[in-house]
């Protein structure tokens, strides 16, 4: 039989930085491997921990919400001027009340709205102002409830929302907030 020739010193030197250089590419790719494992999970983590949701309680934020809302400039909707005739009382001659309304609303979307159903609020304004005895209104408390009727009333055209007519504060999501006569005169 026949003998395999025996490899010479070149040929073994030759064989080693081949056996060698293959290992120190493999040492570099795991290690790249690894390095690059290591900062994505470094990365998740702080994505993870950026994610979570603020500890403030529900109640706090609203307040934030409110007071965001309360720096921004209000939206004001100025209707024309009512001219209408009052309830007569007893023993007094006719009178007549001369009042501009306006409103300030959530935003301006709301305006158009205002804009939209305009004929109707007007409406329901004057069935209401028609409906008042000169008494009725010619204290501050009961302007007041006669701003709160209005609202209400307009709300309830706008938005389908019902609220006790001796309600004088508006919901947070009511569209009118708040009805200013900025002219009122009784004669």
């Amino acid at each position: 039989m026949a003998k395999a020739p025996e490899k010479t010193d070149e040929e073994s030197a030759a064989a080693t930085p081949a056996k060698a250089g293959k290992k120190k590419l493999l040492i570099i790719i795991v290690s790249l491997v690894l390095v690059l494992a290591m900062a994505g999970g470094a990365g998740f983590f702080i994505l993870k921990k950026n994610q979570q949701p603020p500890s403030e309680d529900e109640e706090a934020k609203q307040e934030r919400i409110k007071r965001i809302k309360a720096e921004a400039p209000p939206v004001i909707v100025k209707l024309d001027q009512f001219t209408v005739k009052l309830q007569p009382e007893e023993g007094k001659p006719e009178q007549y009340m001369q009042t501009v309304i306006e409103f300030e609303v959530l935003d301006n979307q709301t305006a158009d709205r205002i804009k939209v159903f305009m004929s109707k609020i007007r409406a329901k304004i004057l069935l209401i102002l028609l409906g008042k005895m000169p008494s009725e209104i010619s204290s501050p408390q009961g302007v007041e409830l006669l701003t709160a009727e209005i609202r209400n009333e307009t709300n309830h055209i706008l938005d389908g929302t019902t609220r006790p007519l001796d309600s004088l504060k508006p919901g947070p999501d009511d569209s009118v907030q708040a009805v200013y006569l900025t002219q009122f005169i009784i004669q």
